[in-house]
């Protein structure tokens, strides 16, 4: 699964043993010519942006005039008591960002690159008139403030775009900072009241309603430094839709990331017209669903919203998993402190489930001992089947979900018969199953439900072996024997005459096989074990029997060449050349055909087979596919097989 989104979720900035370093960002308005130019364009608060790594703010780090004493525009080291400030009563706000010690030695190190270079670098003037055509400035000789801010900032964390497409405005809405100090005039800067809030948010008591502008009375101050957490229904919702997306995009780029379409549900709280916070919820193809985006916007972080929002997201919208990048350290801590806990670990990020939803899951485990593992990996490749044939317009009337146990076994999946077509059709699904039970190293069975029509119910793994419910399994719908063995009398001869016990043997599995129809798999096959003939791409000489139809033989001879290059890749493989057999067989459909298939049994490593199977799998199918147009070479849990 790609990891579509990144959450963001962490509305302030977060303190702890490693995320100790505080970075200052400084965002202002003074009054120069320039500044107003900008700030007219833009219709923002801000028109420029600097940045600190002390609480004094000095040295302040920028591009635009520069400070002590010197003339012009350019790569700019100033403090709150240079001149410039005394002339022009700067509007500001201070806001903190804790890093780790690795990032806090990354962005120092690209701030010394600027530092080193000053006297060589330049004001850029174009640079501004890019930002408004979305165009990204690539000019290393020339910068403005808020790329150069963004610049040292990307080097603590993923920036939602490139540096160059910030606005000073824009940085409000960056994740995992607070506002710590803000006034009227940057000259009368005032640090103690910087160190104050930020000693706050080391001790979780930090509030946004207490950082006041310089020169507001105590009385004042007293109405306004409320500690009550803002409710997010003091706030207008509504359900996302595209028209909402593309209003505001532009101003918020993540929202461009956001699906609205049938299995999407999500909603934004709106203050007027500014965006407050937005949740969105996708459900996947097995039922689960997923947060696929959630955050709260530039003012109003710090408020206590993102807890209420994710809230919604869980309680009201169902969501139980998530995925989120391994860099986004800030969000898996709130995610953590939620309740949500780590499924499963790729290269890029992690898979996070609530630890409610595992609890349930335990609970039933608890109930029923006899699930295991094995059955519930059986279930995961029962709703994979399942998958397969719905692509291929098939089982309709079933839904897959995601595996989880119940009292009955490992659910994967539901079913609504609405035809007598349609319990046909799941007898067969449910008998191909079995089948695979019995000639692989799959544990399990499934139990032949009610067929009657109308009757619902769920597609489940038991434990047990198929040949001990084999009777019970061939059962038809309306209450029939599905076989030629339905009387009692020959039941009890199977147990009394070896020479009927070996006829009756025959006799269901030739109506077990007549009745899967194109279902059949690969596991049901004679199927030689891969040798030296195979690499060298010869054919059996029954292949050319197996496909009847005129049609097919397009199939099959692409089978063939994919055979070849599978074979390629295994004999380049080495280590596990006999574990893979060959099959060459119709497979889930008319258009479909397995090509080879492995025998786990003669595999010592299963961790290690899985990444030499994968290699193969990678390598076969860019070289097949390329030379193949219109076939694909596909992997499931028990072979490689080819559609078209």
């Amino acid at each position: 699964m790609k990891y579509e989104n990144n959450m963001f979720i962490s509305e302030e900035a977060f303190y702890d043993k490693q995320f100790k370093n505080p970075v200052y960002i400084v965002l202002m308005h003074s009054g120069t010519p320039l500044a107003n130019v900008i700030k007219k364009a833009t219709g923002d608060e801000f028109s420029h942006a600097c940045i600190a790594f002390n609480s004094k703010l000095d040295p302040l780090y920028s591009f635009g005039s520069k400070g002590n004493g010197e003339h012009g525009t350019g790569f700019a080291v100033n403090s709150p008591k240079d001149k410039f400030f005394d002339k022009y009563s700067a509007k500001y706000s201070v806001y903190v960002m804790y890093v780790s010690n690795k990032a806090y030695r990354s962005m120092k190190e690209r701030l010394q690159y600027f530092i080193d270079k000053k006297d060589k670098l330049k004001y850029d003037i174009k640079g501004l008139i890019d930002i408004w055509f979305n165009n990204d400035s690539e000019d290393h000789e020339k910068w403005f403030c808020s790329r150069f801010v963004m610049e040292i900032v990307s080097k603590a964390q993923e920036l939602s775009k490139v540096p160059s497409l910030w606005k000073p405005q824009d940085i409000t809405n960056l994740d995992n900072i607070s506002l710590v100090n803000r006034g009227f005039n940057f000259y009368n800067y005032d640090y103690k009241i910087t160190e104050r809030h930020c000693k706050d948010i080391k001790h979780h008591q930090y509030d946004p309603s207490d950082v006041l502008y310089e020169g507001i009375s105590d009385s004042t101050a007293k109405d306004m430094g409320s500690k009550k957490t803002v409710s997010l229904s003091s706030y207008s919702k509504m359900g996302i839709s595209d028209s909402f997306i593309q209003v505001y995009k532009k101003e918020f780029p993540r929202l461009s990331h956001v699906k609205v379409n049938n299995h999407t549900k999500g909603y934004v709280w709106l203050d007027g017209n500014e965006l407050v916070a937005m949740v969105n919820v996708e459900e996947k193809d097995d039922d689960s669903k997923w947060i696929q985006g959630l955050e709260v916007f530039g003012s109003y972080k710090g408020q206590g919203l993102a807890k209420q929002v994710l809230d919604v997201a869980v309680k009201n919208l169902g969501a139980t998993r998530l995925a989120v990048q391994k860099n986004n350290e800030i969000a898996i801590h709130t995610y953590k402190s939620y309740g949500f806990k780590i499924d499963k670990t790729t290269d890029s990020g992690y898979y996070m489930v609530l630890k409610s939803a595992m609890d349930e899951s335990a609970i039933v485990r608890e109930l029923n001992p006899t699930l295991s593992e094995d059955c519930k990996i059986s279930a995961a490749m029962a709703r994979e089947k399942l998958k397969l044939l719905k692509k291929e317009n098939q089982m309709k009337f079933c839904k897959s979900r995601a595996v989880e146990p119940t009292n009955e076994g490992w659910v994967f999946g539901e079913y609504t018969i609405d035809s007598e077509s349609s319990a046909k059709e799941l007898q067969r699904f449910i008998r191909f199953i079995n089948e695979i039970f019995k000639t692989s190293n799959y544990r399990g069975c499934m139990e032949m439900p009610d067929l009657s029509v109308g009757n619902i119910g769920k597609l489940y793994i038991k434990e047990g072996s198929v040949y001990d419910t084999l009777s019970e399994s061939l059962i038809g719908y309306g209450g029939t024997v599905y076989n030629s063995i339905n009387e009692a009398g020959d039941n009890v001869k199977y147990f009394k005459n070896p020479a009927r016990q070996l006829k009756i043997k025959k006799s269901k599995k030739q109506n077990v096989q007549s009745d899967l129809g194109d279902y059949t798999d690969v596991g049901s096959y004679d199927a030689s074990s891969f040798s030296a003939n195979t690499s060298t791409g010869q054919k059996s000489n029954n292949e050319a029997d197996d496909v009847n139809s005129t049609d097919s033989k397009d199939l099959e001879q692409a089978a063939d060449k994919a055979r070849k290059a599978i074979s390629k890749e295994i004999v380049a493989c080495r280590d596990y050349c006999e574990a893979f057999e060959t099959v060459m067989k119709p497979y889930l459909g008319s258009n479909s055909f397995a090509v080879i298939r492995w025998n786990i049994t003669k595999v010592d490593n299963p961790d290690y087979f899985a990444s030499c199977r994968e290699t193969i799998y990678k390598y076969a199918k860019k070289s097949f596919e390329e030379t193949n147009p219109g076939y694909y070479m596909k992997m499931d849990d028990s072979c490689f097989f080819i559609t078209r």
